[in-house]
């Protein structure tokens, strides 16, 4: 009996090993996805900010194709204009959704807000070749 209770502590410490390994992992693959590429899924390159975690396209009314692009946040923590009244405050890790019409072939993505010392800045937070 006291075998069997020691192999199974000896089995409960090592699925805790695995549990906290496993967390490990987990936890570290949002940090890797800032500087990952999205050239798997859709043959982009990408440059910026923030790294493309999801795109998807729909048709407007006219028939135009918009596109909308999920931007992993990666950059330092900014409060950015969504329109010229309300504010957003981005964080690390952060999802943002933009949406935007096609042009030639390649679009930068960008966003821009006001430094706490009241200057105006950009940043660019993705940049990249649209998909045919």
């Amino acid at each position: 009996m006291r075998k069997l209770r020691g192999l199974w502590n000896l089995f409960l410490y090592h699925l805790r090993s695995l549990f906290s390994l496993f967390l490990i992992a987990v936890l570290s693959f949002g940090f890797v996805g800032c500087v990952s590429s999205f050239e798997r899924n859709w043959g982009l390159k990408e440059e910026g900010l923030g790294h493309i975690s999801d795109m998807k396209t729909e048709k407007n009314e006219t028939g135009e194709s918009l596109y909308y692009a999920k931007i992993w946040y990666c950059a330092k923590e900014i409060t950015v204009p969504v329109t010229h009244r309300t504010y957003e405050k981005l964080w690390i890790g952060q999802n943002v959704y933009l949406k935007f019409f096609p042009d030639d072939g390649s679009r930068e993505i960008t966003y821009s807000w006001w430094a706490t010392d009241g200057s105006f800045e950009r940043a660019l937070l993705g940049k990249f070749k649209m998909p045919e």
